[in-house]
């Protein structure tokens, strides 16, 4: 049961965190580090005890203050006319769980704030508390949530404060019997919540149809754009840049033609001269807030695509691949596809003509077997020597051998459903886990990727819905993996030779994740193409399947 102060107990708290007040000032000096590149919090929250608690603002002597989130971290102190400063920083002190310091996790704000006036000196946890005698029991801890918080509620009096999809932060920290529970929106429609000023500018590349793309050709031409998604009210002001790590408006160049005013797009007529990967990088500003988007493009030689092989052998199986016709060789120096052996080399490639069709034929040595993986037609089954792939445009083919009289593997996988929640849009968020279980008596398994396909009709690969992104986010899906024997992994879900984890006999487990890149446009496209099958192959006979579900967001509009 919880212990009640008495009013005037409570009221002689809020005189000494007042009288705490005038010598606060002097906490103001690490402000304007907590604002850096971090995006600010603004607006108001309420506790029917303390009264308005201020998210940033100035202070008398016009130094800024506020909370601001770096990253998945809240850093940097609010501000109540009646208690003072209340800290959102690590340093605060141990809270009575969990860890210090407060974040943002699946929606969910998780971790403490901390009313400074209970310490001896500058928010520190480190200087102590002041004497009980003067706290009469109060640690100054409040709750702002954990892993349990429901953000699917909407209830009104929801426990655990949510960042919604307005960028809105909302529900109810609690703050012992002195600062009671605090509303972070008590009412959106007056601007009283807590809100994250910052802009989502999704950026992409169209060509001259205007056709969102990732991939141009050498020399067609590119306009780069850039439009605010949420987060303010136009009109807004671009700055673009180009190059992994250029700040707009810092020093950045902007190479193309300015289509309007505001520079919200961006013409390179005559395109790019020679295969790369470009960056784009803006800046939108509107009032105070402000907001950065990335974008990327390749650059191909689209008329003389590239057909790469690899080989693997699993355990002492033996094989070689050749094609036909020949092609040209890479100007990368790969070796030729007919040099490609289990024994080595075992990547190799080659330029072949648009729309060329190549077959490629794939030979083990006796008792052995393959399995054809990557960009390659359904009729390429196990064992099928002959395999046509269809040069539309740059492909990657695998080839597994193995020996399918070693012994037999038995594994056990669960839960077969793996999903990411559709608001995490915009920051790279990894899915819930798979165990993989072994359940041979003496051998090792290796366990890889052996697609990673939607199961919309169409059938396309993950790779394939991230390169259609309107975004033009040539991120890969990750697929990530743990094991005692492989240690944890994170590979390129395509990449079928090293998505790959090895797990020890008699029981032996590994953990399977999916990590999904940082997309910002491309979320209605994952949501349209979702479910999506992942096949899990172990070299031999038998294969494992897992549902991953890009799924609509679980956090209340």
């Amino acid at each position: 049961m919880k212990k009640y102060l008495t009013r005037w107990r409570f009221l002689f708290l809020i005189l000494f965190a007042a009288a705490a007040i005038f010598a606060s000032y002097g906490l103001l000096s690490d402000q304007t580090a907590a604002q850096g590149t971090s995006k600010p919090l603004s607006g108001f929250a309420w506790s029917s005890n303390i009264g308005w608690i201020k998210a940033s603002g100035k202070a008398d002597d016009g130094r800024p203050y506020g909370v601001s989130l770096s990253g998945s971290t809240l850093i940097g102190k609010v501000w109540s006319s009646n208690i003072g400063w209340i800290s959102f920083d690590s340093t605060a002190g141990t809270p009575p769980s969990g860890t210090a310091g407060a974040s943002v996790s699946d929606g969910k704000v998780v971790g403490w704030a901390r009313a400074c006036s209970v310490l001896n000196s500058n928010c520190s946890g480190a200087s102590g508390l002041k004497p009980d005698s003067v706290l009469g029991g109060w640690d100054g801890w409040i709750k702002l949530g954990d892993a349990s918080t429901d953000c699917t509620s909407t209830a009104t009096n929801r426990y655990g404060v949510c960042l919604n999809s307005d960028n809105q932060l909302d529900g109810f920290a609690w703050g012992s019997d002195v600062v009671g529970w605090v509303s972070f929106c008590a009412d959106p429609t007056t601007g009283a919540c807590v809100t994250l000023d910052n802009l989502n500018v999704p950026c992409y590349a169209t060509d001259t149809s205007g056709v969102t793309k990732s991939t141009f050709n050498v020399g067609e031409r590119v306009d780069w754009k850039a439009t605010v998604s949420s987060g303010g009210t136009a009109p807004y002001t671009y700055d673009f840049c180009w190059g992994a790590s250029c700040v707009p408006s810092l020093g950045g160049n902007v190479d193309g033609i300015e289509n309007d005013v505001a520079e919200s797009s961006v013409s390179i007529p005559g395109g790019y001269p020679s295969q790369s990967v470009v960056t784009a990088n803006v800046k939108a500003t509107q009032g105070g807030k402000s907001g950065q988007g990335s974008c990327v493009i390749n650059i191909k030689d689209l008329n003389n695509p590239i057909l790469t092989v690899s080989v693997a052998g699993i355990g002492d199986a033996i094989g070689n691949v050749s094609s036909n016709p020949d092609g040209n060789l890479n100007p990368n120096g790969d070796p030729g596809i007919d040099q490609c052996k289990t024994a080595g080399p075992t990547l190799c490639s080659n330029v072949y003509g648009l729309n060329d069709t190549v077959t490629l034929t794939a030979t083990a040595d006796a008792g052995y077997f393959f399995d054809w993986l990557g960009q390659v037609p359904a009729s390429c089954a196990r064992n099928v020597p002959d395999c046509p792939i269809a040069m539309n445009e740059s492909k990657n083919v695998s080839i597994r051998f193995f020996d399918p009289s070693a012994s037999q593997i038995s594994l056990t996988v669960g839960p077969t459903l793996l999903f990411i929640n559709s608001h995490n849009l915009g920051q790279t968020t990894i899915s819930n886990k798979a165990t993989i279980t072994n359940n041979s008596n003496d051998t090792q398994a290796t366990v890889c990727v052996q697609s990673f396909n939607s199961l919309i009709p169409d059938y396309r690969t993950i790779d394939t819905v991230v390169s259609e992104g309107a975004n033009g986010n040539t991120s890969k899906v990750k697929c990530v993996f743990n094991s005692s024997v492989s240690g944890e992994k994170t590979v390129d879900c395509s990449d079928t030779i090293n998505a790959c984890t090895t797990i020890a006999p008699l029981g032996g487990t590994a953990t399977f994740a999916v990590q999904m890149p940082e997309l910002v446009r491309d979320g209605p496209r994952f949501l349209q193409n979702s479910p999506y099958r992942i096949v899990l192959n172990a070299g031999q006979t038998d294969t494992y399947n897992l549902l991953f579900k890009y799924r609509a967001g679980d956090i209340r509009p």
